[in-house]
């Protein structure tokens, strides 16, 4: 009797021990197609980081102020900035080309406070001369800062989205699958 109460519980131990042999290996697999399904998400963000920033081919001129304005956003850390708006000569056109949008320009700081903005403000005026990058193609469109523009702003934003999609599903897969297992999970007789 003994003799087959040992067999019995040496049966259900190997059984248990393939059991969870067998559970470990299935929750290796599924943590490998997570992190796998992470640096996917890594290297899809990297691209979008690498289109964003490549710059179309403007050409560089030279643009003249025309008018100046301090602006600030408000909140927990408020930034104080000074915009700008410009024309140019693009060499093909008879007239000047003004903006008419507000820009930023990279030379141009964002002060943390009103003062130094005010100061900075005070050294720069109508008519001074800044640097100005306009579309060959399309003479209207330009900017007085490169960093603001993006070559493929399409592939660029799709990749960041597609790159979230992914980093979102397998975070919301891994959690169903720990969710599932814990379900599945048989209580282990206590002996």
């Amino acid at each position: 009797m003994k003799l087959e109460a040992k067999k019995k519980y040496e049966e259900e131990e190997t059984k248990r021990r393939i059991e969870r042999k067998d559970d470990e290996r299935k929750t290796t697999k599924e943590f490998r197609k997570f992190y796998f399904s992470l640096i996917l998400g890594g290297l899809v963000m990297v691209a979008g980081i690498i289109v964003h920033s490549i710059h179309p081919d403007w050409t560089k001129t030279t643009g003249e102020i025309t008018d100046i304005k301090y602006k600030y956003s408000g909140g927990k850390n408020t930034r104080h900035f000074v915009q700008i708006k410009y024309r140019y000569l693009p060499p093909d056109k008879p007239d000047f080309v003004t903006s008419d949008k507000w820009c930023f320009p990279s030379s141009f700081k964002k002060y943390g406070k009103k003062i130094k903005a005010m100061k900075f403000m005070s050294t720069i005026k109508k008519g001074d001369l800044i640097k100005v990058w306009y579309n060959p193609d399309n003479n209207i469109k330009s900017t007085c800062n490169m960093k603001t523009q993006v070559k493929h702003p399409k592939t660029a934003y799709g990749l960041f989205g597609f790159a979230f999609f992914i980093c979102m599903l397998s975070v919301v897969w891994f959690v169903y699958f720990s969710n599932r297992k814990r379900r599945n999970k048989k209580p282990t007789p206590s002996g």
